[in-house]
């Protein structure tokens, strides 16, 4: 279900976690979850996306509201408080994501990599129609 761009952005992410390149990994990884959520939710003919875009170019809804159109899609609850903390949640969370992006992190360990790997491979798995990821 996701173009081979978005495969191999996914595989280098991981090559360079497995060569011992935590940072680099994470700064892969982080941007294609939020692309991941938002490819499914064009699958699944979610307007939310493909509106903005129309509409307002350049005004794109944020991961927290791409999460929240699928958990009401049915996303397993668990993995939706997951991925919103450690990606999305500017409150309560980790924020990871928008950490990265704005630089305010100057160093990435290797627990921040992997639980970004985890939350995109989890999202790469999601197929619509299906209450649980497909195991490969």
């Amino acid at each position: 279900m996701i173009d081979v761009g978005l495969a191999s952005a996914l595989a280098r992410a991981f090559q360079r976690f497995w060569a011992g390149d935590p940072e680099g990994a994470a700064f892969t990884a982080a941007p294609r979850v939020e692309a991941l959520t938002r490819n499914l939710l064009l699958i699944i003919d979610e307007p939310i996306y493909r509106t903005q875009r129309t509409s307002t170019p350049g005004q794109y809804p944020g991961l927290g509201a791409l999460l929240a159109f699928l958990k009401a899609k049915g996303m397993n609850e668990s993995w939706y408080r997951f991925i919103y903390t450690l990606c999305a949640n500017p409150a309560g969370g980790t924020n990871i994501r928008n950490e990265i992006s704005h630089g305010f992190i100057n160093f990435v360990n290797t627990t921040y990599a992997a639980l970004l790997l985890q939350a995109a491979a989890y999202m790469a798995t999601l197929q619509p129609g299906r209450a649980e990821p497909v195991n490969p």
